[in-house]
């Protein structure tokens, strides 16, 4: 699995904060877009294709032959 990563850049002439995160998926990227958020309001959301992509289920049980 790869590193986890949280990009943030402050305008320093308007004070505006940028927030990029890399490598979350489902669940875990909307946890982190809902910490962030508390931070101040939200005027624009890009979501990436990585949101979009199935996080692992770890409850999941394989069976076979």
């Amino acid at each position: 699995m790869a590193e986890q990563i949280v990009t943030i850049e402050i305008d320093a002439e308007d004070g505006t904060m940028t927030v990029d995160t890399e490598h979350f998926h489902g669940q875990g990227c909307k946890a982190v877009h809902e910490a962030f958020e508390s931070m101040g309001k939200v005027t624009k959301e890009v979501l990436k294709p990585e949101y979009y992509k199935a996080t692992p289920n770890q409850n999941t049980v394989r069976t076979g032959r």
